[in-house]
């Protein structure tokens, strides 16, 4: 069978459409599947980099805000010693907030709670508004666990330009 010019250049075509056809479906079809299942892989750690990253970026935010803290968690080694350090933090607190201390008394046993002691100190003192103030934020402010839990203000004389404070101050010191 002798086929024209026209006819050899046709089947010539489709030969080589239909192997490209195969060579798609066969070669390069299995190299995109390959290609495909590696980007997710690359995608998946990617995914798994981002969520490490992150996690140490937190454990060092924590670390670093751990070490802000520590020196609240620091005490003495024994109740008398714990107890010392938060009677002198109590009086340089008043001290530099200008309040007189009438009295300042603890309580003879600490709280005990969960994973802590809990101390606390009597305090009855003459102040005015300011000194009152000021008092509450140094406690508020000082590096010791200090809260103030119970506090009572009243005038001293008809006047009342001079008040009497009485409060209860505790500490939570971690065992």
């Amino acid at each position: 069978m002798v086929f024209k010019k026209k006819e050899r250049i046709l089947i010539y075509i489709t030969i080589f459409i239909v192997s490209i056809f195969l060579m798609e479906k066969f070669a390069i079809s299995s190299l995109k599947l390959k290609l495909k299942r590696l980007r997710q892989q690359v995608k998946l750690q990617e995914v798994k980099l981002k969520k490490e990253l992150e996690m140490r970026r937190r454990k060092n935010e924590i670390d670093s805000e751990y070490k802000h803290y520590q020196s609240y968690l620091k005490t003495g080694d024994s109740d008398r010693e714990a107890v010392g350090k938060f009677l002198k933090e109590v009086e340089r607190i008043a001290k530099s907030s200008a309040v007189s201390i009438a009295s300042l008394n603890p309580t003879v046993e600490p709280e005990q709670i969960e994973g802590y002691k809990k101390y606390k100190v009597n305090l009855r003192a003459d102040v005015n508004m300011e000194q009152v103030s000021n008092f509450l934020y140094k406690v508020q402010e000082s590096n010791l666990l200090i809260k103030v839990d119970k506090f009572s203000l009243a005038s001293k004389n008809a006047m009342a330009t001079s008040l009497r404070m009485d409060a209860t101050i505790s500490i939570a010191i971690p065992l």
